[in-house]
């Protein structure tokens, strides 16, 4: 999923869209609601597991989740939605959900 959304978002940033994208899709999953405190969420995981690297939990607050949904729009990925709801299907599957406290 990080990939696909970073070819079609691309640039430079500190948390790259992608992972950002990644982070929102987890912590949806966890049954919190998205876009807000990320940054509580993700310093309570293992991000080096579900993101594929550590990075700072302070890089996810509130103003750097805005960024990267304006970049998000900006780029007009909306004419690709198919492509992103397989991708985010097959990485769901994929997901190891006992990491996000889910009982399997």
């Amino acid at each position: 999923m990080i990939g696909t959304v970073n070819q079609a978002v691309p640039g430079k940033r500190k948390v790259d869209i992608g992972t950002m994208v990644q982070a929102l899709v987890l912590d949806t999953l966890s049954g919190r609601s998205p876009l807000y405190m990320m940054k509580d969420f993700i310093k309570e995981q293992n991000c080096e597991v579900l993101l594929g690297r550590e990075i700072d939990h302070e890089l996810f607050n509130d103003a750097a989740v805005g960024r990267a949904m304006d970049a998000i729009y900006e780029a007009g990925t909306q004419q690709r939605d198919r492509q992103y709801r397989d991708v985010l299907w097959q990485q769901c599957v994929k997901c190891p959900l006992y990491l996000l406290g889910f009982q399997i």
